[in-house]
């Protein structure tokens, strides 16, 4: 949180939704407090809770994708860029 609110370059933040000290939800509730940081998209990385409910949840809390792990970093590389184009044309 504390680089996030020091830097202004981020256009994309990967969260993993099982956190030590606060789960990946709170998390986003919490950047999404802040009016400097509502804009960037956040996809949430897990091994666990991908059922509905917790995709709904991720949803609620501000998510725009769901990658389960392990990942295949080529899918990664590819929704991290079209998400960039998004931003970049902004009508998506």
């Amino acid at each position: 949180m504390r680089i996030l609110l020091r830097e202004e370059d981020f256009s994309l933040i990967l969260l993993d939704v099982k956190m030590p000290i606060m789960d990946g939800y709170e998390t986003a509730e919490l950047i999404y407090q802040r009016d400097k940081l509502k804009h960037i998209p956040i996809i949430f990385i897990t091994a666990h809770d991908y059922e509905e409910a917790a995709m709904f949840k991720g949803y609620q809390a501000g998510a725009v994708d769901f990658i389960r792990k392990p990942f295949n970093p080529e899918i990664l590389r590819s929704k991290v860029a079209y998400l960039q184009n998004c931003i970049k044309k902004i009508n998506c």
